[in-house]
């Protein structure tokens, strides 16, 4: 999944695209990110496939890896019974 999400971002969305919308989500050094996170999925995305330093390359992508809403805790659902 990872490894091919970097071929997308490198070869069919482009890098300066992928750092246009880093930008846009107000991330600095987009163009310089953007470049990290092609690299990282490519790389690590690469091991993972090959089973290469699996353990680092999935810690690599856990801490880099955008975490959303982590601090919200999810709201318990009601259970309905009819």
């Amino acid at each position: 999944m990872f490894f091919f999400s970097g071929i997308s971002m490198l070869f069919m969305q482009g890098p300066a695209n992928v750092a246009m919308f880093f930008d846009s989500l107000g991330i600095p050094l987009a163009g310089l990110v953007a470049w990290l996170v092609i690299a990282l999925k490519l790389g690590a995305g690469g091991a993972l496939m090959i089973g290469y330093k699996v353990e680092e390359a999935a810690a690599a992508l856990i801490l880099f890896y955008p975490h959303r809403n982590c601090s919200r805790t999810p709201k318990p659902r009601r259970s309905v019974i009819v």
